[in-house]
């Protein structure tokens, strides 16, 4: 998952388990923003190897958003990412998403 600001990456994480149920969970609350449906906090743990978990949130308030990505240190949450705009920006963003997976032998 790359966040990006125009061609500049700026926040990624590499590796995540299971991301087609992760990017159907965001297709889904996309869909429900576009529609005026979504609920206005959205949160969704992201599982990736080596027991390293990060936390997406997704807040709405009055036409607006924001986005953080959290990790889990310990008992601790860090935050590694922040992005805020209007709504129509983060579902302009979310259309985005696909799925990659690449297998490699050695």
């Amino acid at each position: 998952m790359v966040f990006r600001k125009g061609n500049q990456m700026i926040y990624r994480i590499t590796a995540i388990t299971d991301a087609p149920v992760l990017v159907n969970a965001l297709r889904v609350y996309e869909h429900n923003l576009y529609k005026n449906l979504a609920d206005p906090k959205f949160v969704v743990e992201v599982l990736c190897p080596r027991n390293r978990h990060r936390v997406l949130e997704i807040g709405l308030l009055k036409g607006m958003a924001s986005c953080c990505v959290f990790e889990k240190a310990g008992s601790a949450m860090d935050l590694c990412f922040k992005w805020r705009g209007s709504e129509m920006d983060l579902v302009n963003s979310m259309r985005q998403f696909t799925v990659m997976a690449f297998m490699s032998r050695y």
